[in-house]
């Protein structure tokens, strides 16, 4: 350590003022960060502090090399510059402090240090007008907030440039002060400009310019913890704390047999770390401009729920802390769901996850909007009329429709698909899903991709009546007891037949340990996907599902009750099965111009992107002609987060926007597969009469056309049925 060239506080006097300054700024930090702790401690526990490794790691990722902002470039860039600036500057902060008690700090005093300084200063000052510019003159509609005004970012804009602004003037008098002796750049390149100032009077507005820079960062550390710029205190602990178990999980609500009280209705009801995002949001409205529901005109706004909640937890948190005296009067006086956050938004969501997908710092939206759904749906009994006759043919037939579910296995005798109880050693179970086992026109998909497998010569069956459920669209709606009742039955029919492979770990917390790194996709390491042996396209007992709802169920959630299994999506077990050369295909057989369409629970919940790709650019001639918005920013089909079962009747259909999206590119026939999708688009097809030149047709259906030699329709072979259940 060395003395400065100039002692900005002047005398011991002057040192003692500053030290109380800086005494009482921290203090009023310290007393805030508690009570926004002693908030975030009403939430229920949870386990984030697994898998250090990976957490540190993604950590790295997107803190550090900023990933996440980076994905929108401009605006990104300028984060970053504003990220590591602000990081610089708060180092030098504590050089500039020592400088008050007349001392230096090592390094950060060297003039190397003091270049990469103040080229992050001016590199922080650009993108503050890049900031301004955007929200003066851009004003993109993402960035508004139905709870917050623009306010207080001018007023943090404003904070950065005095920050700014005060630096470069001290370094400025202080070179000028010290005759050179001060050395930073800004100094060498604009101080002789000012060398007519006397030492004296240059040392003066050194120290002017060095009080109000210590006078402004120490606002800025009273006033960031206060204002909706908390998030640049807790983004780097919600990013640490992501979730890393499955993507596609919802969580287990533990006890759930024994419980009075079923989903959240009052903040002290999410976990920590739903609390957590509230203090990590941006307000950057990423999430709003992919919500598909937002984008066709009904009423949710993700960002919305998130303040929403933050905004309930600093209006009563308080009430719940332990030691304070409430009342239930007033804990209830303004309630969170049906009060700030509106009902009509959490039914309007679809489960796509695009606005996870996207946010930057981490934020869980999904799995908050249901929470609030169970309560609807287990507490109050409110939820669409619509989807009643489903709840109750879930729990009567184990499907969704009034059909006995002993016809199950009827469309499979015509293609002479055996079931499990009559040949219990199949190395491959095809779950066929209640879509592809009743509704008329998904039944072609399953017959077409039980064909594909005859032609690879797989050895599968299915389970016939002995299938339920799973329990996809009850969960997502809300009713997570009568997932909970098919789930069960399903696992235990699935461990009865020697499916699993180990009993799962349940946490304290009912999550399920398998796969806690949350990159559950099947193939996303390689062709051959995750340990399967090279050269073979399967492990012996592989469940193979037509559904991603279906797929992302039995593989994500059931081993929260002890179903730990082998899962491959269809799309994924066909591209292995050619792979492997288990499976001959034509090339460029189909000879029309192709879209695919990514559904969302095999694509932004599991990672399969590039599978069905390789698949078509085997059989068609000319490959994936993309849509506009494909893979992880794919635009949902509308069917999801049990949105299949509900009527639209706001705003645009979001399934005819889809269809719309297919048709700009010109394409003859859109690739899919999901069953949801399948139907959701049919009914837009009609819906814009492209009925006589465009059609969708499952990946399958393509190959087993292939398969038998066929010649591609413009329309596709599949008629375009009616898609209501046989």
């Amino acid at each position: 350590m060395g003395q400065p060239a100039i002692w900005p506080t002047g005398s011991v006097v002057g040192a003692v003022i500053f030290g109380i300054v800086l005494v009482a700024a921290w203090v009023a930090f310290a007393l805030r960060i508690r009570q926004l702790v002693r908030l975030l401690r009403i939430g229920r526990p949870e386990n984030r502090f697994d898998n250090l490794g990976e957490r540190i790691k993604y950590f790295t990722l997107m803190v550090l090399g900023q990933r996440g902002v980076l994905r929108d470039p401009l605006p990104g860039i300028a984060h970053f510059f504003t990220f590591w600036g602000f990081i610089i500057i708060q180092l030098d902060a504590l050089n500039l402090w020592a400088q008050g008690f007349n001392f230096t700090l090592p390094i950060i005093s060297s003039r190397a240090f003091a270049v990469i300084l103040d080229i992050s200063i001016f590199l922080a000052f650009l993108a503050i007008i890049e900031f301004t510019y955007r929200r003066l003159i851009i004003r993109p509609k993402q960035l508004e907030s139905q709870h917050h005004g623009m306010s207080d970012a001018f007023i943090i804009l404003g904070l950065i440039f005095l920050v700014l602004a005060s630096l470069f003037f001290f370094e400025v008098f202080a070179y000028v002060a010290t005759g050179g002796g001060d050395w930073t750049l800004f100094g060498a390149l604009v101080g002789p400009a000012w060398s007519s100032i006397p030492a004296q009077t240059a040392t003066v507005l050194a120290s002017v310019f060095w009080w109000a820079n210590v006078l402004v960062v120490l606002s800025f550390l009273i006033y960031i913890p206060n204002s909706k710029h908390l998030h640049l205190m807790a983004t780097p602990f919600n990013v640490f704390f992501r979730n890393q178990r499955p993507k596609g999980a919802l969580d287990l609500i533990p006890n759930l047999e024994e419980r009075e009280d079923y989903g959240v209705h009052a903040v002290n009801q999410f976990t920590w770390k739903q609390l957590l995002d509230g203090y990590a949001c941006t307000e950057c409205g990423r999430c709003n401009s992919v919500c598909p529901a937002l984008a066709t005109d009904k009423p949710l706004w993700p960002k919305e729920i998130i303040l929403g909640v933050k905004d309930e937890l600093f209006a009563t948190g308080h009430l719940h802390l332990v030691g304070e005296n409430e009342t239930p009067e007033q804990i209830a006086s303004e309630p969170l769901v049906g009060g700030r956050i509106k009902e009509v938004s959490l039914w309007a969501c679809t489960n796509c996850g695009a606005c996870v997908e996207i946010c930057p710092v981490s934020i869980e939206h999904v799995q908050k909007i249901d929470d609030m759904r169970r309560y609807l749906v287990m507490e109050e009994s409110k939820f669409p009329a619509e989807v009643t006759p489903l709840f109750t043919n879930l729990e009567r037939n184990q499907n969704p429709w009034e059909i006995s579910n002993d016809t199950r296995a009827d469309w499979a005798r015509e293609v002479g698909v055996k079931t499990l109880a009559e040949d219990p050693d199949v190395e491959v179970l095809y779950w066929v899903g209640c879509m592809g086992s009743f509704d008329a026109r998904n039944r072609k998909v399953a017959t077409a991709f039980a064909k594909v497998m005859q032609a690879a010569n797989v050895n599968f069956g299915i389970l016939g009546p002995e299938e339920s459920c799973t329990g996809d669209p009850a969960r997502r709606i809300g009713n997570e007891y009568l997932w909970y009742m098919l789930a069960s039955q399903n696992v235990e029919v699935l461990n009865g037949y020697g499916f699993n492979k180990g009993a799962s770990t349940v946490e304290a917390n009912g999550n399920g340990a398998n796969g806690a790194n949350g990159n559950h996709s099947s193939g996303s390491n390689g062709a051959h996907g995750v340990g399967v042996e090279p050269g073979r396209a399967y492990n012996v007992k592989t469940v193979v599902a037509t559904c991603p709802h279906c797929f992302n169920t039995i593989k994500n959630e059931y081993p929260q009750l002890g179903g730990n299994y082998e899962v491959v999506h269809h799309t994924d077990f066909i591209n292995r099965l050619i792979d492997s050369g288990q499976l001959k295909l034509p090339e460029g057989f189909d000879k029309r111009k192709l879209t695919y369409h990514d559904p969302c629970f095999i694509g932004r919940w599991n990672d399969i992107y590039d599978q069905p790709r390789r698949v078509l650019n085997v059989i068609n001639s000319d490959g994936v002609t993309e849509m506009r918005r494909n893979r992880n920013r794919s635009f949902c089909c509308g069917g999801g987060g049990g949105r299949v079962w509900m009527e639209e009747k706001i705003g645009k259909r979001i399934n005819n926007t889809r269809v719309q999206e297919a048709l700009d590119t010109g394409a003859d026939a859109m690739a899919a597969a999901c069953p949801f999708c399948i139907t959701m688009f049919e009914d837009g097809i009609k819906a814009v009469e492209a009925q006589d030149h465009f059609a969708v047709e499952d990946i399958a259906e393509i190959l087993a056309r292939a398969l038998a030699a066929q010649p591609a329709g413009v329309a596709g072979a599949s008629d375009t049925a009616d898609s209501s259940e046989a």
